[in-house]
């Protein structure tokens, strides 16, 4: 019969009679048909020695060992006397070295106590097997009254019933005597026995034991005396099949208990551990890595290779997976060697220290000249402990390697031919060899598929990542208890973390919400002391389950031991309190959108809209203020679809509020911001008066809320051409302040500031100037004021002077900004960049053009750094940057400049403001590089999207149609020239004071044209 006892391939015999001659005739019969037989277990019923009243009392039911066998019946009868023959040649070998270990071991008592409480244990299965099968026997041990022990001369009793102390069976090791006759008298037995040194006695160990490797475990059924009986037979044939099977199970041989891995892909750490321990002779070293990422593999290569290469070593191979599993192992082996001990899996501390009620297996592991042992963890803490500082660590595999494995691992090697689905698979699995060796399983059993459609599965629901992940499979090369599928192998770390720290737990939870790259050390959340935090990470950075970034204070996760963490949690049926947790602490800590906490929100940013995104619509609607804050920063990194989606979100949630709830107008004011920066200026006006509106009912007229949410009106007014609409409302803010607050408050300034720019806007230059002198003089003279406000009126008023022609009081007056900004803020800061720019624009008008782009060739560069396509500052500079090379006669530059601009450009809707105003500026450049068709091919388009999204008398429709009227002009089309123009004219005439610069320009434009005509005639 075949089977499997412990880690073992075993072939049981029933051998057909007594005695030597039969054990060796089926020993090697055995030989012959199983070549790899490695050991023999013969187990049976024997006599046992008493020896009463010493340590080594032997009672029926107990269980003898060989340690070494004796044939005391070999040998010359002489008259009177018996002579055992005792040369090297008559007696038995002693047993091998892995035999010569297991009983060294089992010789101590932690390993004899152990082998009892199996003995036990597999006793009980077999009794209660016996009963439901209703076997003829049940294997019960005899009463007491039945041990009975009589003297040698069988004159009387030795032992009564009731000093019989033998619940239990007991295990002995030591010399059995083996012979071709039963001994059935005590006086020659206790001759022989003393003789000898035998503890038992029986009848096939000789046969066995000079064919092959041998260990005799036999049950004590008499005391190998006249009185022989068979009632002990059933119970000590019992004891001796369990206690063979509790020492099979301890018994190591010279193999690891996993087979060999025929798609093993070499890697350079198996060269590092390989000179570590067999060059420079280290006694210790340590495999440490993630879980999942090779270090069981690479240990079973070790052991393959020494098995094969270094065949003087013993190799002992211990599973630190329980205390119980690595009780089984060796805690004294130092006598025999060389040997190469490999302690796998060695991830709980616990087991390998122990606690305060017990000592831990590294203090029976042995150390020795003779020997080297390799640790393979996931804890570098615990590696660091056993090795010191040979340590070997083990990342993901490289591409090249991660290839390998997987072709050796793919059944269907056609798969392979679709190489860029294999480098996606490889790049999903984060080259993780347990992640690639279970996704060849997963293709291997589903024979129609295909990597491209497990790609999909991979990039499906998370449902389906998780069931994908989750599924197991089969693998001789992993333990047959563990969890083969990456997504599960790490729940059994999380656990002990739980056990053990948590704090580290709590990180864990919240990092479960979050994205598993580029984590800020900031955002996480600290349950205790700073000390406890340090503690908790380094607990995680141990685990390899997160990884410190070389330069950044920020740390990254797998995605796959993240996708871990989330089953974890689901497990616990946890996830909405982590969630909600989590959303909280980032509500709490979530900063503002000024520039000066840009740094922090654009590494909050992923994974607050992570949080947002996964969270349930109550959540979100809760958390008004996280929602609302992520929105506004979106907004300031021009991420305006983003932006308006989350808040367009908020906005639908929020209506089961009061419309006159702070929260409900917050939300609609920072979405009615982000509509307008995307170009969707009436929706924005059209919310914007909802709020002006639910606060003209609600709040008193002086109200700074109410006060505020015109002035952004007034903002969408100049944005729609509407500047007379903007004014009046401005004007009226303006009085209200007049009547409430002093003539230096900064909100008061801040509106006669707006007021100014739209005089501006509406060509009132003079009186803008005015207006903005006073706004300067004031912040000069108020001592609380903040320098940015101060600066930031300086500067509008620099446009000012620029517009009304007075270009060298607006330098003087921007460079005093540029140079107090150098000072005081960062190159990256927009308030710096945005003064550079102004600055550029006053040389630029002044002659200065070099000076111009040199100024904006900076900024360009910057922007170009901090700012990801498409912000608008960095498309306004990069445009403003082509219109200095135009006006530096460069304008093959400035074309292909814009040109860029215009690729940029193309994620935004098509009627967007600044991807119009990219086409036109582009046209410009082509009208003044000679390409006039060019030029009128794109400015017809932008002309017929203003016509649709803009008023009639919009200042960028108009000016759209005016520019097209000079390229048409160009081109030779005087006449369509004219007839654009006058329309223009006609429309500035009705909504532009007579001296407005733009209705002066565009008569004066006209009045060319017509010369231009009549040139043409």
């Amino acid at each position: 019969m075949r089977g499997r006892i412990g880690d073992h391939n075993v072939v049981l015999v029933l051998l057909p009679n007594m005695g030597k001659v039969s054990a060796a005739t089926e020993t090697a019969r055995l030989q012959s048909t199983y070549a790899g037989l490695e050991l023999a277990i013969l187990t049976g019923i024997c006599g046992g020695v008493p020896s009463p009243g010493t340590e080594k009392e032997i009672l029926l039911g107990d269980v003898v060992v060989s340690k070494s066998v004796v044939q005391y019946d070999l040998g010359r009868q002489y008259p009177g006397k018996f002579s055992r023959k005792d040369t090297v040649d008559d007696n038995l070998g002693r047993p091998n070295k892995n035999i010569r270990t297991l009983l060294t071991t089992l010789e101590m008592q932690f390993g004899l106590n152990e082998m009892q409480r199996r003995l036990k244990q597999s006793l009980s299965q077999i009794q209660q097997r016996a009963i439901d099968a209703k076997y003829r026997s049940c294997y019960d041990r005899p009463a007491a009254e039945e041990d009975m022990l009589f003297e040698p001369s069988y004159r009387h009793r030795h032992r009564n019933q009731s000093g019989c102390g033998c619940s239990e069976s007991r295990i002995h090791i030591g010399c059995i005597g083996s012979g071709d006759t039963v001994m059935k008298s005590g006086e020659h037995r206790d001759r022989v026995a003393a003789e000898h040194g035998i503890m038992a006695f029986e009848m096939e160990g000789a046969g066995v034991w000079d064919e092959i490797p041998c260990i005799i475990v036999k049950g004590v059924c008499d005391y190998a005396d006249s009185h022989k009986h068979k009632k002990w037979q059933d119970f000590a044939a019992a004891t001796a099949a369990s206690a063979m099977k509790a020492l099979l199970q301890r018994y190591p041989g010279k193999d690891s208990p996993l087979a060999k891995n025929r798609r093993f892909v070499e890697r350079t750490e198996v060269s590092d551990l390989k000179r570590m321990l067999f060059d420079e002779m280290r006694q210790t070293v340590a495999l440490v890595g993630l879980g999942g990422v090779g270090k069981t593999q690479i240990a079973l290569n070790i052991a393959y290779w020494v098995r094969e290469n270094k065949s003087e070593y013993s190799i002992f191979w211990i599973p630190a997976l329980s205390f119980a599993s690595l009780e089984q192992a060796y805690t004294d082996i130092a006598k025999i060697g060389p040997w190469l001990l490999i302690v796998d899996n060695a991830d709980d501390a616990e087991i390998l220290y122990g606690r305060s009620d017990y000592s831990g297996l590294i203090h029976y592991l042995p150390r020795s000249d003779n020997g080297i042992s390799l640790f393979t963890t996931r804890l570098r803490e615990l590696a660091l402990s056993v090795a010191d500082d040979a340590l070997v660590e083990l990342h993901a595999m490289d591409q090249d390697q991660a290839e390998r494995l997987l072709g050796k691992s793919v059944l269907r090697q056609q798969l392979l031919q679709d190489h860029d689905s294999v480098l996606e698979l490889l790049h999903s699995l984060n080259n993780l060899p347990l992640a690639i060796t279970q996704a060849s399983a997963y293709l291997n059993r589903n024979d129609g598929m295909s990597i491209a459609r497990y790609l999909q599965l991979l990039r499906g629901t998370e449902q389906t990542l998780i069931s994908t992940m989750s599924r197991e499979f089969r693998d001789s090369t992993r333990y047959p208890n563990m969890p083969s599928a990456i997504a599960t192998t790490w729940l059994v770390s999380f656990d002990q973390i739980k056990r053990t720290d948590r704090h580290a737990t709590n990180l864990l939870y919240f990092i479960s919400r979050i994205e598993p790259k580029f984590i800020p050390r900031s955002i996480l959340p600290c349950s205790g002391s700073e000390e406890d935090m340090e503690y908790a990470v380094g607990t995680l950075c141990s685990y390899s389950f997160i990884v410190r970034q070389d330069e950044a204070q920020a740390f990254d996760m797998h995605s796959l031991v993240h996708l871990a963490t989330r089953i974890w949690a689901k497990k616990q049926s946890i996830e909405d309190q982590i969630r909600k947790g989590a959303v909280e602490h980032l509500n709490d800590i979530f900063p503002t959108d000024s520039h000066e906490n840009r740094v922090a929100w654009r590494q909050y940013l992923p994974h607050a809209l992570k949080i947002l995104n996964d969270g349930k619509p109550a959540e979100i609607a809760a958390n008004h203020g996280l929602s609302l804050q992520v929105g506004r920063c979106l907004l300031k990194d021009g991420r305006t679809k983003e932006a308006i989606k989350l808040l367009e979100y908020v906005v639908v949630r929020e209506k089961t509020l009061d419309e006159r709830h702070p929260d409900r107008l917050a939300s609609q004011d920072a979405l009615a911001w982000a509509y307008e920066a995307d170009g969707r200026v009436k929706e924005a006006i059209r919310l914007l008066g909802h709020v002006v509106e639910a606060q003209e009912r609600t709040l008193y007229k002086a109200h700074s809320d109410r006060l505020g949410s015109q002035r952004v009106l007034v903002q969408a007014y100049r944005a729609d051409g509407r500047v007379t609409e903007a004014i009046k409302l401005l004007g009226h803010v303006v009085v209200m302040q007049k009547r409430t607050l002093d003539e230096a408050h900064p909100d008061r300034l801040g509106s006669q500031e707006a007021l100014a720019i739209a005089y501006g806007a509406d060509g009132r230059v003079k009186k803008a100037i005015k207006l903005m002198e006073h706004v300067v003089e004031m912040r000069k003279k108020t001592p609380g004021e903040e320098l940015h406000d101060r600066l930031s009126s300086q500067q509008v008023l620099t446009t000012a002077y620029q517009e009304d022609g007075r270009v060298k009081e607006a330098i003087k007056l921007i460079e005093h900004v540029m140079e107090v900004r150098k000072r005081t803020l960062d190159e990256e800061h927009p308030d710096r960049l945005g003064s550079q720019e102004i600055l550029a624009w006053a040389y630029e008008a002044d002659g200065r053009v070099k000076g111009a782009v040199k100024l904006l060739e900076q900024v360009v560069e910057v922007r170009k750094r901090t700012l990801d396509e498409g912000h608008p500052d960095r498309l306004g500079s990069q445009t403003a940057l082509a219109w200095a090379y135009k006006e530096d006669g460069r304008v093959k530059e400035a074309i292909k400049l814009l040109g860029l601009v215009e690729v940029e450009t193309t994620t935004l809707d098509k009627g967007h403001p600044y991807r119009l105003v990219s086409q036109e500026n582009l046209a410009w450049a082509y009208k003044e590089d000679g390409r006039p068709k060019e030029a009128i091919e794109l400015l017809e388009h932008v002309v017929e999207v203003r016509k649709r999204t803009l008023d009639e008398g919009h200042p960028n429709r108009l000016g759209s149609q005016t520019a097209l009227a000079w390229a048409y002009k160009d081109d030779g089309q005087v006449k369509e020239a004219i007839k654009l123009l006058e329309y223009v004219v006609e429309v500035r005439k009705t909504t532009l004071d007579e001296e407005h610069p733009d209705r002066l320009d565009s008569q004066q434009i006209l009045a060319g044209a017509y010369e231009a005509d009549k040139e043409t005639d």
